[in-house]
């Protein structure tokens, strides 16, 4: 989860607070109250989240544990190998006329 989605959720739940925006139903018992709101929360919470994500997903911000993306390396440079023929030594004598 990245920060913008962390505090989209802060800002969620403190929307849904009872008494904050609205009291839902109005007059009713203190844990009908909290219970109706934390269905409201989790239900807008499930709906909404995977869609905030995405939109925060790529504002430039890395956290945890995600790596940044390697750069592409060229291909591997080989070595040319050696002959048989090239293995002679170059302090060989020459024949001397």
């Amino acid at each position: 989860m990245n920060i913008f989605a962390s505090l989209y959720l802060a800002a969620l739940f403190v929307a849904f607070v009872p008494g904050v925006l609205i009291t839902l139903p109005s007059g009713g018992k203190r844990m009908v109250v909290l219970a109706v709101h934390a269905l409201l929360f989790t239900v807008v919470w499930h709906f909404t989240n995977k869609t905030v994500s995405n939109m925060t997903r790529g504002m430039g911000m890395r956290e945890g544990f995600q790596k940044m993306p390697r750069p592409s390396l060229p291909p591997k440079q080989t070595r040319p190998t050696m002959d048989a023929k090239d293995t002679r030594s170059t302090m060989e004598a020459k024949p001397t006329r």
